[in-house]
Parts: structure tokens; C-alpha cells; sequence
């Protein structure tokens, strides 16, 4: 079990409410932030090799799996377990409300209709050491609070959601 006090706190800084925020995100999914799951333990990588390419590229989003996806090219939340990334997200404290009361705005977020919805797409690379396996370059905070989703309350989930997100691969 991992605990909600052991855990740094957030490199950009954390006020009361904010952290208020993300601790009733943690109840709304019925845990305890004395005794969080060691699911949420799982590290993501800083895999950092990424290289660009024009942002105007016509991208297409490809389905991938929730599980595939190891590192972030993100300095601030690379080499860090999930609930630690979770602690350190810049737009938590504004995400997790909206997520509360309206969870289609998440799940819009990292699905198919990305683009439809002109929503700036998660993007990802497939890391050269774990073929197979992902880093995201953009989208971070969708796919990290998914996570959190996905091994604690699966329940919650999307009916369409088959444990695959959407991003453009670059």
C-alpha cells in the first residue's frame, strides 16, 4: 500500500485547495489516501529520445493499450509511479471537478473523436529499448488520471473503453 502523505508534493506547487482537489478526485473513487493501491505504484519511465515532428502534420489517432504505455518524455513526471505523477499534475486540481461531474469530458479526451472534437490529440512514440511499448509526448494528464481509473475503479469506465487510448504516433 502506498500513502498520500509519503508522496511528494507537487514540483509546481501546491496549495490547500488544490490538494483538496485531488484528494476528493481519490474519494469520489473510493480510496483511502492512507492506503492507496500498489497498482498505482506502477513506474513510468522518463524516455526522453523523442524528435519531433511538424505539429502540423494531418495525424491520425491509433488505438493503443492503457498497459503499453511505460514513460512520458515529461522531466516533471517521468521516473515516477503513477499516484506520484497523479500528485504532481499541473492541471489536476482543474481536470478532476469537471471529471467528477461530467466524466464525458475525460472520455472524450482520449478517445477516437479526438480530432472531431478538436481536442489536441495524446501523442505518443514507441520507445526504441520496448518495442511494443509507449511514451507520450503530449496528453499526460488524461492518460495518467485514466490510469488511475483503470486499476482502482474500471467500473467507472466508458462502455466503449477496451483498455486502449487514442493518440497520434509519431
Amino acid at each position: 500500500m502506498i500513502s498520500w502523505n509519503n508522496l511528494l508534493p507537487s514540483i509546481y506547487g501546491e496549495s490547500e485547495d488544490d490538494n483538496y482537489k485531488r484528494l476528493d478526485f481519490l474519494n469520489w473513487l473510493g480510496l483511502s489516501p492512507s492506503t492507496l493501491p500498489a497498482s498505482l505504484g506502477k513506474e513510468i519511465k522518463l524516455i526522453d529520445n523523442y524528435r519531433s515532428k511538424s505539429s502540423k502534420a494531418i495525424c491520425k489517432l491509433y488505438p493503443i493499450d492503457i498497459e503499453c504505455i511505460v514513460g512520458t518524455s515529461h522531466s516533471a513526471y517521468g521516473n515516477k509511479s503513477i499516484v506520484q505523477i497523479f500528485r504532481s499534475l499541473k492541471r489536476a486540481p482543474y481536470y478532476c471537478p469537471k471529471i467528477v461531474n461530467e466524466s464525458t469530458f475525460l472520455w472524450e479526451s482520449i478517445g477516437k473523436d479526438q480530432l472531431e472534437l478538436d481536442i489536441a490529440p495524446v501523442k505518443a512514440f514507441e520507445t526504441a529499448t520496448l518495442p511494443g511499448c509507449f511514451s507520450l509526448t503530449n496528453g499526460n494528464h488524461r492518460v495518467i488520471i485514466t490510469m488511475l481509473i483503470y486499476y482502482t475503479r474500471p467500473d467507472l469506465l466508458p462502455d466503449w473503453f477496451d483498455g486502449q487510448v487514442y493518440v497520434d504516433i509519431r
